[in-house]
């Protein structure tokens, strides 16, 4: 198993999860949330990277083609800022 930015979990994070999964029976979304909150140096970065992403492939399904500066920028923005998520995003509906 590996995270977003390619690195191996850290034993002591992979048995906390686990643990409130099964005792405390948090679901996938709740670890999910749980990491998105967490601290880390490396969080913005990767959020912008990841966001970049969703928005060239969505370009890519919707329009058949690259986003250009200006939408990449925007679409980016609001997935970070305003935690939009591939099926609030434009063009969502077509698919």
């Amino acid at each position: 198993m590996r995270t977003s930015s390619g690195a191996r979990p850290k034993p002591t994070g992979m048995q906390s999860y686990r643990r409130r999964m099964v005792q405390e029976g948090w679901s996938e979304q709740d670890v999910r949330e749980a990491l998105r909150q967490a601290p880390s140096t490396d969080r913005p970065r990767l959020r912008n990277t990841s966001a970049e992403r969703i928005v060239r492939r969505a370009y890519q399904d919707v329009l058949n083609r690259e986003p250009d500066p200006g939408g990449l920028n925007t679409y980016t923005r609001a997935i970070i800022e305003n935690g939009w998520t591939i099926r609030m995003s434009p063009g969502a509906a077509a698919q």
